[in-house]
């Protein structure tokens, strides 16, 4: 958990607590929360969501001054126009009145697990989708993260939202009052509210429940003889549904209602730094009520002097109490929001949802990168330099796609198992449409290069890279090669003729089928070698061509793995031990990690959001199993080696009423684990992926890695647009120094250094760490964590769903992720760049020579940024214009100068906000030929706008090396490197 915010001596209140005056502004703002899928299904849902807007459209045309706030989503109304296509001129109406506010968001995500970029195209999606309705509402609103991301003030503010209410991640602790300053890492600060003390519904508990039904917020037990008609099936495939009311029974006490109100009074007048309040009527999915009106028609005359309540909008209250503030005299608050209030031996974050539903998670991830690294920037840059049509609709519909996964129940996975099925349906989606716009991007620029000296019976294989800079690594190409070409022995060469540094791996009978639109498909009958190729120096978001041809026979050279347990290349050496941990020796310094990727598994008592072990634990350990470990792969640019065991745990669990107390479960079961380690020539990490076959329940696994830099003081994760450091060892007022050891969200690497050293862990879709308070400081990554359903639906009851099955991870899980050391912290050791080239490998196809030609050359790159510590975020066209637009971002504590470089003069460039809007204090851009430079701040978000010189673009495009590949008199290339390429049976 983060260390507990520290106000700087700036940021402590300036003057001491004053006597509230008796005047009141009470915004009176009737809202809701809607889930699009949690205890009950999206379908299921949505019909509750229909039902809602439907009698909410009607108290419009009851009550004039009624007001209501959409939950800070747009996606309800094209849920709910999607089943009343008739109503969207009353919906309309309302919205352009100003009497229902929407937005800033499109869905209401978790941001623990999803990229920067994913969570700026929430907001810029819900502001396209709230102007077809109306206007978005320009206040941040984000009661549903289970923890706020450090950058969000900075994305606000890069909306033109000026101040953001979210509760989850701060309590009085950290901020006594409710009104604070949120400043983001690159110092844009927001005012911010953590609401009073009861969040969002605060009117609704505490006055509109007590004078409508007579009952509290902790009364939640049903008496049958009330009636109101519960209703449900009862069929044995319905036990777990859900009764719904038919005839809600409710009426005003007037006798009890300003008691009510002055106790609600009394209690939030002593948290609000002004007398500006908010009277939040709703709860989750609670459907609005005229009698509302009638309440506060009832409350006026209960008013003292200088006291108003009236129907408002969080917008308008927002701009009330940025009247009534002195932002110089808040506490100033910094970072992350993740605080769990006073130490505690009970205190959560509701951290651990980054480690439910480990299959979704993965998903998530891999779609995300399909859609917003590789098919959508190559198609804007296809569009941009090749004149190829831009594929707006296809990448809107994944883009919706992706973020329907992101409601915050959705991608944490803390709901039903309906929400996991209805996710990897997406998901998939998203993978199909990003493999086909990836495709006929790559298509377009292949068809592009002109590779008409390439011979009839060669092989042209293009190699992409998704990164904005140079990279050299070691690829796999499973080359197809047609009997007709009378290929045995083959070399691989570049557009100079050199010889690449390449090797054969293996090969197998072959039939692929050859797709021609115009005709009938046909089939291509060979032979499909597995080929490693040393891609060199490939251009950044660019290519580079080699040719595939005859040669004679080559030799053979040194392998990477020297035995079956130890391999090395130029920069790291691993050797197994008989217990399956790994040493790992960083050559360059001489540095030593032992007892790497040891498992451990525990018991498992928590839910989707806790993770609670068993009151009664036991853990078992890899270590002391039965052990195998093999050779799989071994050639001069690469080897695996795999090790695997399984270990047989107790499953389930049993909870002991009359002691209360649980343990692991008398049952056993089986989780058989294979992990393949692979070491590539050239490469500064080793590459891991872990195949689980899960048979357990309610258990939690996890791989340790420990780095024994007893010195470190603060982890590093990866977070949106972000690095962040949370601390180590836990001192007195540190939030869990009463608790377990906490674990951490974070989305592609976690770092551990002492300042000399360090050792990084990256990830593909694992997304929970924790870093022991000892002198080994072991990095422990959740590989997965196995749990019942149990759902708060009814606040401190638990509804136990033990019908569910999927949250209990069953089955086959493929875990990807590597091990970095490195010299000096993350910066120094270049960890970003890590991930980077981890999470996107580089991209090749294979082709035949384009006989027409084509204006572009052998290689080439259409965007490259430098310094190479900068990150890209996006590269896609104008959301309402026909420019190119460039997001990145600076993980690191100081300033660079940027430089991006495109293959065409530059018409025009400027800096936009993030809404894609031109804001007059943008930074500086300038502009020399097709290159521009300008200033990014440490932490800072930068998105940048392009327009072209048209004359200019064939002349670039026409760049490159275009030289025909030379030969030996043999045949083939004479340099040194070579590679075996006789393709044996």
């Amino acid at each position: 958990m983060a260390s507990k915010p520290v106000p700087t001596e700036e940021a402590k209140p300036s003057r001491a607590r004053t006597p509230r005056q008796p005047a009141l502004r009470g915004h009176f703002i009737p809202n809701s929360h809607l889930d699009r899928e949690w205890t009950l299904e999206y379908q299921q849902t949505r019909r509750l969501t229909v039902e809602f807007l439907d009698a909410l459209l009607d108290i419009f045309d009851q009550v004039p001054e009624y007001t209501f706030l959409l939950d800070s989503q747009t996606v309800p109304l094209e849920d709910y126009l999607q089943i009343r296509p008739e109503n969207e001129a009353r919906v309309r109406a309302v919205i352009e009145a100003g009497r229902m506010t929407i937005g800033p968001w499109y869905t209401a995500p978790d941001c623990n697990t999803i990229t920067g970029e994913s969570i700026v195209r929430n907001l810029l999606v819900g502001d396209r989708t709230a102007r077809r309705y109306g206007r978005p509402m320009k206040t941040g609103y984000t009661p549903f993260g289970f923890g706020q991301v450090s950058q969000l003030p900075q994305i606000y503010a890069g909306f033109g939202i000026p101040v953001v209410f979210f509760y989850r991640g701060i309590t009085n602790h950290e901020a006594p009052e409710s009104e604070f300053v949120w400043e983001s890492p690159d110092g844009t600060r927001l005012v911010a509210s953590r609401f009073g003390t009861k969040a969002r519904y605060n009117f609704f508990v505490d006055v509109w429940r007590p004078v409508a039904y007579g009952r509290t917020f902790t009364d939640r037990l049903l008496d049958w003889r009330r009636g109101g008609m519960p209703i449900k099936r009862v069929t044995e495939d319905r036990e777990h549904d859900h009764y719904f009311i038919q005839q809600s029974e409710k009426k005003i006490n007037r006798d009890v209602l300003e008691e009510c109100f002055r106790k609600l009074l009394e209690t939030e007048r002593k948290h609000f730094t002004t007398p500006v309040i908010p009277l939040m009527q709703g709860m989750d999915t609670t459907r609005p009520d005229p009698m509302e009106a009638e309440i506060v028609r009832e409350l006026q005359a209960f008013l003292q002097p200088g006291e108003e309540v009236f129907f408002s909008t969080l917008e308008e209250y927002a701009n009330d109490l940025l009247r009534h503030l002195d932002p110089a005299k808040l506490r100033r608050l910094k970072g992350e929001m993740r605080n769990c209030g006073a130490p505690h031996p009970d205190v959560t974050g509701l951290e651990h949802i980054v480690s439910g539903r480990v299959r979704q998670k993965i998903a998530q991830h891999n779609a995300e990168r399909m859609l917003t690294r590789l098919a959508e920037p190559f198609s804007a840059l296809v569009w941009a330099f090749g004149e190829v049509p831009y594929p707006k609709t296809s990448l809107d519909l994944g883009w919706r796609y992706l973020l329907h996964c992101h409601p915050h129940d959705t991608v944490a996975g803390c709901g039903i198992d309906k929400l996991e099925t209805d996710a990897m349906y997406r998901l998939d989606q998203v993978r199909c449409l990003s493999d086909i716009m990836l495709d006929d991007a790559l298509a377009a620029m292949v068809t592009r290069i002109d590779t008409s000296h390439a011979k009839p019976d060669e092989l042209v294989l293009t190699v992409f890279n998704p990164s904005p800079r140079p990279r050299t690594e070691v690829i796999d190409a499973y080359l197809d090669f047609s009997e007709t070409t009378g290929i045995i022995e083959y070399e691989v060469v570049d557009a100079n003729g050199r010889q690449a540094d390449f090797t054969f791996v293996h090969r197998k009978r072959s039939e692929k089928t050859v797709r021609d639109n115009c005709d009938l498909t046909m089939a291509l009958v060979g032979w499909m070698c597995k080929t490693q190729i040393v891609a060199e120096n490939v251009p950044a978001m660019g290519w580079k061509t080699y040719i595939v041809r005859k040669c004679a026979p080559l030799g053979r050279k040194e392998r990477i793995a020297l035995s079956p347990t130890r391999m090395e290349n130029e920069h790291l050496a691993v050797e197994f031990a008989a217990d399956g941990t790994l040493t790992l020796t960083e050559k360059s310094s001489g540095r030593t990690w032992s007892g790497l990727h040891e498992f451990t598994d525990n018991g498992e008592n928590g839910t989707g959001w806790e993770h609670r072990p068993t009151a009664i634990d036991s853990v078992f350990s890899s270590k002391g199993q039965k052990i195998t470990i093999s050779l799989e792969e071994n050639t001069a640019l690469s080897a695996t080696i795999r090790v695997a065991f399984t270990l047989r745990v107790p499953s389930g669990r049993v909870h002991n009423d009359t002691y209360h107390y649980s343990r692991r479960g008398d049952a056993e079961a089986d989780i058989a684990v294979e992990s393949f380690f692979t070491l590539r020539k050239g490469a500064r990490r080793l590459d891991v992926k872990t195949v689980i076959d899960n048979g357990a329940k309610n258990h939690r696994l996890r791989v340790l890695f420990p780095t024994g830099l007893a010195k470190a003081t603060h982890s590093t994760a990866e977070q949106a647009f972000d690095v962040v450091q949370r601390v180590i060892d836990r001192g007195p007022e540190h939030s869990y120094s009463q608790a377990p050891n906490p674990q951490h969200p974070m989305l592609r690497f976690v770092d551990v250094s002492d300042g000399k050293a360090g050792l990084a862990i990256l990830t593909q879709g694992l997304h929970e760490y924790e870093v022991t308070d000892d002198p080994s400081r072991t990095i422990a990554v959740t590989l997965l964590r196995a749990y019942e359903v149990t759902l708060c639906t009814v606040s401190w009851r638990w509804e136990r769903r033990p019908d569910q099955e999927l949250s209990q991870v069953p089955g086959k899980v493929v875990a990807r992720y590597a091990i970095v050391p490195h010299d000096g912290n993350y910066e120094k050791g270049a960890v970003v760049e890590h991930a980077e080239d981890f999470q996107l490998p580089l991209v090749s196809t294979q082709s035949s020579a384009n006989r027409r030609g084509g204006p572009w050359g052998l290689e080439g790159s259409l965007a490259q940024l430098a310094p190479a510590s900068l990150a890209l975020s996006a590269i896609k066209k104008a959301e309402d214009r026909e420019t190119l637009v460039v997001r990145i971002h600076n993980p690191t504590t100081k300033k660079e100068t940027a430089k991006l470089t495109f293959p065409s003069a530059l018409a025009q460039a400027r800096a936009l906000n993030m809404n894609e809007d031109a804001p007059d204090d943008a930074p500086a851009v300038k502009r020399n030929g097709a290159t521009l430079t300008f200033d990014v701040g440490p932490k800072k978000i930068i998105t940048i706008e392009a327009t072209f010189e048209k004359n200019t673009k064939l002349k670039a495009q026409t760049a490159g090396a275009r030289k025909k590949p030379a030969a030996s008199a043999n045949g083939h290339a004479t340099q040194s490197g070579n590679g075996r390429g006789k393709a044996k049976a």
